[in-house]
Protein backbone atom coordinates (compact mmCIF):
# COMPACT_ATOMS: atom_id res chain seq x y z
CA UNK A 1 0.00 0.00 0.00
CA UNK A 2 1.32 3.25 -1.27
CA UNK A 3 1.71 5.51 1.68
CA UNK A 4 0.02 9.81 0.78
CA UNK A 5 2.31 12.46 0.57
CA UNK A 6 3.68 14.34 3.04
CA UNK A 7 1.98 17.81 2.52
CA UNK A 8 5.23 19.51 4.24
CA UNK A 9 7.60 18.32 1.89
CA UNK A 10 5.66 18.29 -1.18
CA UNK A 11 2.35 19.41 -2.84
CA UNK A 12 -0.47 17.17 -3.95
CA UNK A 13 -0.73 17.58 -8.01
CA UNK A 14 -4.16 19.77 -8.27
CA UNK A 15 -6.53 18.47 -10.63
CA UNK A 16 -6.37 19.25 -14.42
CA UNK A 17 -9.45 19.65 -15.52
CA UNK A 18 -12.88 21.33 -13.79
CA UNK A 19 -15.08 18.77 -12.03
CA UNK A 20 -18.29 17.41 -13.81
CA UNK A 21 -21.28 18.45 -13.19
CA UNK A 22 -22.97 18.02 -9.75
CA UNK A 23 -19.56 16.97 -8.16
CA UNK A 24 -18.28 18.92 -5.04
CA UNK A 25 -15.65 21.43 -5.45
CA UNK A 26 -12.49 20.21 -4.36
CA UNK A 27 -9.52 21.51 -2.20
CA UNK A 28 -6.19 21.66 -2.96
CA UNK A 29 -5.87 17.76 -1.31
CA UNK A 30 -8.34 16.32 -3.49
CA UNK A 31 -11.00 16.54 0.44
CA UNK A 32 -14.71 17.74 -1.11
CA UNK A 33 -15.82 21.23 0.38
CA UNK A 34 -19.17 19.72 1.45
CA UNK A 35 -21.68 23.08 1.82
CA UNK A 36 -19.02 25.48 1.29
CA UNK A 37 -19.72 28.74 -0.76
CA UNK A 38 -16.47 30.71 -1.45
CA UNK A 39 -18.01 33.74 -1.17
CA UNK A 40 -20.55 33.55 1.33
CA UNK A 41 -17.21 31.90 3.58
CA UNK A 42 -14.88 35.00 2.38
CA UNK A 43 -18.24 37.40 3.94
CA UNK A 44 -18.02 34.72 7.14
CA UNK A 45 -14.38 35.37 7.19
CA UNK A 46 -14.50 39.39 7.26
CA UNK A 47 -16.70 39.43 9.51
CA UNK A 48 -15.80 37.02 12.61
CA UNK A 49 -11.79 39.55 11.64
CA UNK A 50 -13.82 42.39 12.54
CA UNK A 51 -15.49 41.18 15.31
CA UNK A 52 -12.71 39.57 16.70
CA UNK A 53 -10.48 42.38 16.41
CA UNK A 54 -12.97 44.73 18.46
CA UNK A 55 -13.56 42.54 20.77
CA UNK A 56 -9.80 41.95 21.42
CA UNK A 57 -9.38 45.62 21.71
CA UNK A 58 -12.02 46.02 24.41
CA UNK A 59 -10.70 42.89 26.48
CA UNK A 60 -7.27 44.14 26.94
CA UNK A 61 -8.11 47.57 27.67
CA UNK A 62 -10.89 45.80 30.07
CA UNK A 63 -7.95 43.77 31.52
CA UNK A 64 -6.13 47.19 31.97
CA UNK A 65 -9.02 48.75 34.42
CA UNK A 66 -9.52 46.00 36.23
CA UNK A 67 -5.78 46.07 36.97
CA UNK A 68 -5.56 49.12 38.26
CA UNK A 69 -8.19 49.05 40.37
CA UNK A 70 -6.92 45.43 41.76
CA UNK A 71 -4.08 47.42 42.25
CA UNK A 72 -5.83 50.14 43.77
CA UNK A 73 -7.97 48.20 45.90
CA UNK A 74 -4.71 45.92 47.44
CA UNK A 75 -3.22 48.77 48.89
CA UNK A 76 -6.17 51.01 50.00
CA UNK A 77 -8.32 48.19 50.87
CA UNK A 78 -5.64 46.81 53.15
CA UNK A 79 -5.04 50.07 54.55
CA UNK A 80 -7.98 51.14 55.17
CA UNK A 81 -9.08 47.59 56.83
CA UNK A 82 -5.95 48.28 59.06
CA UNK A 83 -6.98 51.82 60.19
CA UNK A 84 -10.69 50.31 61.16
CA UNK A 85 -9.02 47.87 63.23
CA UNK A 86 -6.76 50.63 64.77
CA UNK A 87 -9.54 52.56 65.75
CA UNK A 88 -11.19 49.79 67.79
CA UNK A 89 -8.18 48.89 69.39
CA UNK A 90 -5.59 51.61 69.69
CA UNK A 91 -2.42 48.92 70.78
CA UNK A 92 -2.53 47.82 67.10
CA UNK A 93 0.59 49.60 64.80
CA UNK A 94 1.09 49.13 61.24
CA UNK A 95 4.31 47.98 60.55
CA UNK A 96 6.48 50.60 58.52
CA UNK A 97 7.46 47.67 55.56
CA UNK A 98 3.64 47.10 55.41
CA UNK A 99 2.90 49.87 52.87
CA UNK A 100 6.52 49.12 50.95
CA UNK A 101 4.74 45.51 50.77
CA UNK A 102 1.43 46.61 49.97
CA UNK A 103 3.09 48.76 46.98
CA UNK A 104 5.68 45.98 45.36
CA UNK A 105 2.25 43.83 45.21
CA UNK A 106 0.36 46.34 43.10
CA UNK A 107 3.21 47.26 41.06
CA UNK A 108 3.31 43.14 40.72
CA UNK A 109 -0.50 43.12 39.68
CA UNK A 110 -0.17 46.15 37.21
CA UNK A 111 2.64 44.23 35.45
CA UNK A 112 0.74 40.70 35.22
CA UNK A 113 -2.34 42.23 34.15
CA UNK A 114 -0.22 45.19 31.48
CA UNK A 115 1.35 41.57 30.27
CA UNK A 116 -1.83 40.04 30.37
CA UNK A 117 -3.28 42.92 27.91
CA UNK A 118 0.18 42.90 25.70
CA UNK A 119 -0.77 39.30 24.58
CA UNK A 120 -4.09 40.27 23.72
CA UNK A 121 -2.71 42.78 21.46
CA UNK A 122 -0.24 40.84 19.82
CA UNK A 123 -2.88 37.77 19.65
CA UNK A 124 -5.29 40.51 17.80
CA UNK A 125 -2.51 41.66 15.53
CA UNK A 126 -1.85 38.20 14.12
CA UNK A 127 -5.91 37.65 14.17
CA UNK A 128 -6.57 40.24 11.98
CA UNK A 129 -3.53 40.30 9.49
CA UNK A 130 -4.06 36.57 8.65
CA UNK A 131 -7.72 37.53 8.35
CA UNK A 132 -7.37 40.48 5.64
CA UNK A 133 -4.81 38.30 3.61
CA UNK A 134 -7.22 35.66 3.30
CA UNK A 135 -9.96 37.82 2.52
CA UNK A 136 -8.26 39.91 -0.07
CA UNK A 137 -6.82 36.84 -1.88
CA UNK A 138 -3.64 37.90 -2.29
CA UNK A 139 -0.82 35.12 -3.54
CA UNK A 140 1.41 33.50 -0.41
CA UNK A 141 3.83 34.50 1.15
CA UNK A 142 2.16 37.22 2.43
CA UNK A 143 3.48 40.87 1.89
CA UNK A 144 3.77 41.11 5.91
CA UNK A 145 4.63 37.40 6.40
CA UNK A 146 8.11 38.22 8.36
CA UNK A 147 5.86 39.73 10.82
CA UNK A 148 3.37 36.91 11.27
CA UNK A 149 6.16 34.88 11.84
CA UNK A 150 7.44 37.34 14.77
CA UNK A 151 4.00 37.54 16.18
CA UNK A 152 3.65 33.53 15.90
CA UNK A 153 6.71 33.05 17.41
CA UNK A 154 5.47 35.41 20.42
CA UNK A 155 2.48 33.93 21.11
CA UNK A 156 3.68 30.41 20.67
CA UNK A 157 6.28 31.10 23.52
CA UNK A 158 3.20 32.81 25.69
CA UNK A 159 1.20 29.50 24.63
CA UNK A 160 3.86 26.99 25.88
CA UNK A 161 3.81 29.44 28.93
CA UNK A 162 0.19 28.59 29.93
CA UNK A 163 -0.10 25.13 29.62
CA UNK A 164 3.05 24.53 31.86
CA UNK A 165 1.55 27.81 34.16
CA UNK A 166 -1.44 25.61 34.49
CA UNK A 167 0.18 22.73 35.63
CA UNK A 168 2.87 24.41 37.65
CA UNK A 169 -0.34 26.31 39.60
CA UNK A 170 -2.04 22.99 39.54
CA UNK A 171 1.10 21.50 41.58
CA UNK A 172 1.92 24.08 43.85
CA UNK A 173 -2.19 23.71 44.95
CA UNK A 174 -2.16 20.62 45.58
CA UNK A 175 1.40 20.86 47.66
CA UNK A 176 -0.54 23.83 49.98
CA UNK A 177 -3.04 21.52 51.38
CA UNK A 178 -0.72 19.54 53.69
CA UNK A 179 1.70 22.53 54.37
CA UNK A 180 -1.73 24.98 55.22
CA UNK A 181 -3.05 21.80 57.28
CA UNK A 182 0.49 21.41 59.19
CA UNK A 183 0.81 25.54 59.68
CA UNK A 184 -2.47 25.86 60.45
CA UNK A 185 -2.30 23.08 63.49
CA UNK A 186 1.27 24.50 64.69
CA UNK A 187 -0.55 27.80 64.74
CA UNK A 188 -3.53 26.49 66.76
CA UNK A 189 -1.22 24.61 69.51
CA UNK A 190 1.03 27.91 69.68
CA UNK A 191 -2.35 29.96 70.54
CA UNK A 192 -3.35 27.52 72.75
CA UNK A 193 -0.23 27.13 74.35
CA UNK A 194 0.00 31.53 75.14
CA UNK A 195 -3.08 31.44 76.12
CA UNK A 196 -2.67 28.83 78.71
CA UNK A 197 -5.39 26.28 77.43
CA UNK A 198 -3.66 24.08 74.88
CA UNK A 199 -5.99 22.60 72.78
CA UNK A 200 -6.98 18.89 71.70
CA UNK A 201 -5.92 17.29 68.82
CA UNK A 202 -8.10 18.10 65.45
CA UNK A 203 -9.37 15.54 63.77
CA UNK A 204 -8.98 17.98 60.27
CA UNK A 205 -5.20 17.53 60.99
CA UNK A 206 -4.38 13.83 60.83
CA UNK A 207 -2.12 12.43 58.55
CA UNK A 208 -5.65 10.60 57.10
CA UNK A 209 -7.47 13.25 56.68
CA UNK A 210 -4.49 15.34 55.12
CA UNK A 211 -3.69 12.88 52.61
CA UNK A 212 -7.71 12.24 51.90
CA UNK A 213 -7.70 16.16 51.36
CA UNK A 214 -4.47 16.18 49.06
CA UNK A 215 -5.86 13.47 46.85
CA UNK A 216 -9.13 15.13 46.36
CA UNK A 217 -6.96 18.27 45.58
CA UNK A 218 -4.81 16.64 42.83
CA UNK A 219 -7.93 14.86 41.10
CA UNK A 220 -9.99 17.61 41.16
CA UNK A 221 -7.27 19.92 39.63
CA UNK A 222 -6.03 17.23 36.83
CA UNK A 223 -9.18 17.70 34.39
CA UNK A 224 -8.77 21.31 34.41
CA UNK A 225 -4.19 20.72 34.10
CA UNK A 226 -5.07 18.51 31.03
CA UNK A 227 -7.98 20.27 29.17
CA UNK A 228 -6.08 23.74 29.32
CA UNK A 229 -3.24 21.74 27.91
CA UNK A 230 -5.18 20.36 24.91
CA UNK A 231 -6.39 23.43 24.40
CA UNK A 232 -3.39 25.51 24.25
CA UNK A 233 -1.56 22.77 22.23
CA UNK A 234 -4.92 23.02 19.95
CA UNK A 235 -4.13 26.80 19.57
CA UNK A 236 -1.29 26.35 19.08
CA UNK A 237 -0.81 24.17 16.26
CA UNK A 238 -3.50 26.04 13.74
CA UNK A 239 -2.10 29.27 14.66
CA UNK A 240 1.10 27.69 13.30
CA UNK A 241 -0.50 25.55 10.33
CA UNK A 242 -1.96 29.28 9.35
CA UNK A 243 0.91 31.61 9.63
CA UNK A 244 3.08 28.32 8.02
CA UNK A 245 0.77 28.98 4.58
CA UNK A 246 1.01 32.86 4.78
CA UNK A 247 4.81 32.07 3.87
CA UNK A 248 4.17 30.09 1.53
CA UNK A 249 3.87 26.72 3.04
CA UNK A 250 1.33 24.20 2.28
CA UNK A 251 -0.20 22.30 5.18
CA UNK A 252 -3.88 21.50 5.37
CA UNK A 253 -5.61 24.15 8.01
CA UNK A 254 -9.05 22.32 8.08
CA UNK A 255 -8.34 19.18 10.35
CA UNK A 256 -6.52 21.40 13.37
CA UNK A 257 -9.53 23.89 12.69
CA UNK A 258 -11.93 21.88 13.74
CA UNK A 259 -10.40 20.37 16.63
CA UNK A 260 -9.96 23.92 17.66
CA UNK A 261 -13.72 24.56 17.04
CA UNK A 262 -14.44 21.12 19.14
CA UNK A 263 -12.41 22.26 22.16
CA UNK A 264 -14.61 25.85 21.66
CA UNK A 265 -17.76 24.95 21.69
CA UNK A 266 -17.07 22.90 24.66
CA UNK A 267 -15.81 25.78 26.39
CA UNK A 268 -19.08 27.51 24.62
CA UNK A 269 -21.11 25.02 26.91
CA UNK A 270 -19.34 25.69 29.54
CA UNK A 271 -19.35 29.83 29.94
CA UNK A 272 -22.88 29.03 28.91
CA UNK A 273 -23.96 27.24 31.84
CA UNK A 274 -22.07 29.66 33.84
CA UNK A 275 -23.75 32.55 32.47
CA UNK A 276 -27.17 30.51 33.89
CA UNK A 277 -25.62 30.62 37.47
CA UNK A 278 -24.89 34.02 37.21
CA UNK A 279 -28.40 35.00 36.30
CA UNK A 280 -29.98 32.90 38.74
CA UNK A 281 -27.84 34.38 41.55
CA UNK A 282 -28.66 38.09 40.30
CA UNK A 283 -32.54 37.29 40.67
CA UNK A 284 -32.02 35.54 43.31
CA UNK A 285 -30.03 38.60 45.49
CA UNK A 286 -32.18 40.71 43.89
CA UNK A 287 -35.23 38.98 45.95
CA UNK A 288 -33.85 38.51 49.18
CA UNK A 289 -32.30 41.77 49.03
CA UNK A 290 -35.63 43.10 48.93
CA UNK A 291 -37.30 40.90 51.44
CA UNK A 292 -34.19 41.57 53.95
CA UNK A 293 -34.41 45.53 53.47
CA UNK A 294 -38.19 45.12 54.05
CA UNK A 295 -37.80 43.07 57.19
CA UNK A 296 -35.01 45.88 58.28
CA UNK A 297 -37.23 48.28 58.00
CA UNK A 298 -40.00 46.91 60.03
CA UNK A 299 -37.24 45.91 62.71
CA UNK A 300 -35.80 49.48 62.90
CA UNK A 301 -39.34 51.03 63.09
CA UNK A 302 -40.46 48.16 65.93
CA UNK A 303 -37.02 49.53 68.07
CA UNK A 304 -34.27 46.46 68.19
CA UNK A 305 -33.30 44.74 71.10
CA UNK A 306 -31.23 46.00 73.79
CA UNK A 307 -27.94 43.46 72.65
CA UNK A 308 -28.86 44.20 68.99
CA UNK A 309 -28.58 48.16 69.47
CA UNK A 310 -25.42 47.21 71.39
CA UNK A 311 -23.96 45.13 68.15
CA UNK A 312 -25.17 46.85 65.27
CA UNK A 313 -23.72 50.43 64.31
CA UNK A 314 -26.06 53.00 63.74
CA UNK A 315 -27.37 53.38 59.97
CA UNK A 316 -27.18 49.73 60.27
CA UNK A 317 -29.84 48.81 57.42
CA UNK A 318 -27.78 50.70 55.06
CA UNK A 319 -25.03 49.45 55.53
CA UNK A 320 -27.00 45.97 54.66
CA UNK A 321 -28.13 47.67 51.96
CA UNK A 322 -24.69 48.55 50.15
CA UNK A 323 -23.77 45.76 51.12
CA UNK A 324 -26.08 43.82 49.20
CA UNK A 325 -25.95 46.43 46.35
CA UNK A 326 -22.16 45.82 46.00
CA UNK A 327 -22.53 41.96 45.70
CA UNK A 328 -25.18 42.71 42.80
CA UNK A 329 -22.70 44.80 41.31
CA UNK A 330 -19.88 41.83 41.72
CA UNK A 331 -22.31 39.71 39.77
CA UNK A 332 -23.45 42.27 37.08
CA UNK A 333 -19.62 42.72 36.11
CA UNK A 334 -18.55 38.80 35.95
CA UNK A 335 -22.54 38.69 33.94
CA UNK A 336 -20.79 40.74 30.94
CA UNK A 337 -17.26 39.75 31.10
CA UNK A 338 -18.94 36.30 30.76
CA UNK A 339 -20.78 37.85 28.00
CA UNK A 340 -17.79 39.32 26.42
CA UNK A 341 -16.01 35.78 26.43
CA UNK A 342 -18.66 34.12 25.19
CA UNK A 343 -18.80 36.48 22.06
CA UNK A 344 -14.84 35.66 21.62
CA UNK A 345 -14.68 32.25 21.82
CA UNK A 346 -17.79 32.35 19.49
CA UNK A 347 -16.68 34.37 16.70
CA UNK A 348 -13.02 32.59 17.42
CA UNK A 349 -14.77 29.61 16.04
CA UNK A 350 -16.20 31.23 13.13
CA UNK A 351 -12.89 32.57 12.30
CA UNK A 352 -11.23 29.50 12.42
CA UNK A 353 -13.39 27.53 10.50
CA UNK A 354 -13.71 30.08 7.86
CA UNK A 355 -9.70 30.83 7.34
CA UNK A 356 -9.25 27.29 7.11
CA UNK A 357 -11.61 27.05 4.61
CA UNK A 358 -10.68 30.04 2.38
CA UNK A 359 -6.87 28.73 2.43
CA UNK A 360 -7.41 25.12 1.75
CA UNK A 361 -10.08 25.99 -1.43
CA UNK A 362 -6.84 27.45 -2.33
CA UNK A 363 -4.89 25.81 -5.26
CA UNK A 364 -1.11 24.50 -3.71
CA UNK A 365 1.40 26.03 -5.02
Amino acid sequence: MSQPPDPWKSAPVPVSRPPAAGTPALDAWGRPLLGSDPEQNRNDLRRSTARLGVCLAVLSWALLIVGVLSALGVVFGTLGVWRLLTLQDASLHLPPQIPWLLGLAGLLILVLYGLYAWVLRWARELIVRLGHWAVQGLAAPAPDAARLETLRRTLAGWLTFGQWGSVLAGVLGVLLVPISAVWSQRLAEHLGRSLGSPGQVDVSTSPAFIAFQTVSALLSSLPGIVITWLILGAVRRFMTLAVSRARGLTAPLLPAATTVSGWFLGCLILLGLSLLGLLTNFVLLGVFGAFLRTTLDRKAASGLPQDWQSVLPDGWANVVSWGLGALLVVVVVGMLVTVLLFCLLLWSRSYATALARELDARPAA
